[in-house]
């Protein structure tokens, strides 16, 4: 949290995106480890 304890918009939308994903996802190591995606410059599975 900020000092005044507030959050960016752009902290709020990842945290919602990554809820309401791992809400969606049904495979347990994908919901737990990557909801949303492979990180910036990693392949997916190959």
């Amino acid at each position: 949290l900020r000092p005044d304890g507030r959050r960016s918009a752009q902290e709020i939308a990842a945290e919602f995106s990554t809820a309401l994903l791992r809400g969606l996802i049904r495979d347990d190591n994908t919901r737990v480890e990557s909801p949303l995606g492979e990180a910036p410059g990693t392949k997916a599975h190959a």
